[in-house]
């Protein structure tokens, strides 16, 4: 479980509370500079924040940095320009972590990364980062997963692969978090919804179209199509 109490940022987020259970798949959504992906990067570890985080009841203060990896992994909206490979990047955590290489070999090949293992990763598309930042999260195995604006730019191969990478980590009981703009993806992926607006919190329990008038100061008119949500 995750339980965040009372968490703030400067005047970014502000006194933010809410629980999720494990297994769950929350959408996050907003408008642009509201807090979204500076509630994440708290979350990480990343930001220096006030108030209490805890996973599983131990606060994240406590946690060392290999610790804090191993139990909530981050996937960010803007990637580093580094020349390390996709391979050094699976490998450096292996070694960290006493995973087998033969286990990195089999997620290089599962996220279709073999044919530019070797390539700097600042050369690599859009999606091939996606892909690798995905791969590296399923090596580590942690049981919280933050995702910022996965879907943003994405090809249809890479689309399918995370879509796919979401719905194998809600069966294995991994507890998810995604920001996106993209309220077609996020509201037929997530199982609980929250909306952040001026750095304050909003729980989703009742109307979707009420909600996402609340939260962008817009109308929105939500139908279902071949069981999916779709917003007009």
């Amino acid at each position: 479980m995750l339980e965040v109490i009372n968490l703030s940022f400067k005047n970014i987020v502000k006194n933010v509370s809410f629980k999720i259970s494990e297994g769950t798949i929350t959408g996050i959504i907003g408008k642009n500079g509201s807090g979204k992906t500076t509630l994440l990067k708290c979350l990480s570890g990343f930001l220096k924040y006030s108030g209490e985080i805890y996973i599983d009841g131990k606060n994240l203060r406590n946690l060392s940095v290999k610790d804090r990896t191993s139990v909530i992994n981050y996937l960010p909206q803007e990637f580093p320009a580094t020349e390390l490979t996709p391979f050094d990047i699976l490998k450096i955590e292996s070694e960290l972590k006493n995973i087998p290489e033969k286990r990195v070999k089999l997620i290089l090949e599962k996220y279709s990364l073999v044919k530019f293992k070797y390539q700097p990763f600042y050369t690599l598309s859009g999606g091939e980062k996606v892909r690798v930042f995905l791969a590296r999260i399923e090596l580590i195995n942690p049981s919280i997963i933050l995702l910022d604006e996965p879907s943003a730019f994405l090809d249809i191969e890479t689309t399918y692969t995370l879509k796919k990478f979401i719905s194998i980590m809600k069966k294995t009981k991994k507890t998810v978090l995604v920001v996106s703009n993209d309220l077609n993806f996020i509201l037929n992926i997530s199982d609980e919804l929250i909306g952040i607006k001026e750095g304050k919190i909003f729980i989703y329990n009742h109307n979707i179209e009420s909600f996402i008038k609340l939260i962008y100061n817009v109308p929105a008119k939500i139908e279902k199509v071949n069981e999916k949500l779709i917003v007009f």
